[in-house]
């Protein structure tokens, strides 16, 4: 079974009036594949979608979608791993906004034969 993460531009994009990414998302989930995103990148989401004129068409469009898109949950070591990353980059001018734990846990479970998805632990 192959699992893939989705973040926040891959949600973005599928919940739009018109989605090549939602139809790929459903034509695979009915192939077995199994999609999964975590609170943080709904959080995320939700931020750009509340300040939209059409943000109960989107919701509604999210919900439609997490009936095939599981929300996975994060581990507290992530935590300790964004922490360790974030304070490992800061210094060279590049680092994570904070709050966005998607990204350490996105790259330290990445799955290069998943395409643009990432095996979650």
């Amino acid at each position: 079974m192959k699992r893939h993460l989705l973040d926040t531009n891959h949600l973005g994009e599928a919940i739009g009036p018109v989605s090549i990414v939602r139809d790929r998302i459903q034509q695979f989930h009915r192939q077995g594949y199994v999609f999964g995103t975590c609170v943080p990148v709904l959080c995320e989401l939700m931020e750009g979608v509340v300040m939209r004129k059409d943000v109960e068409k989107m919701r509604r469009r999210l919900d439609g979608l997490l009936q095939v898109v599981r929300i996975w949950p994060v581990e507290s070591e992530i935590a300790d791993h964004y922490a360790e990353t974030y304070h490992e980059l800061k210094p060279g001018g590049w680092a994570w906004p904070p709050g966005t734990l998607n990204a350490p846990w996105a790259e330290s479970n990445h799955d290069s034969s998943a395409g643009k998805g990432h095996t979650p632990p």
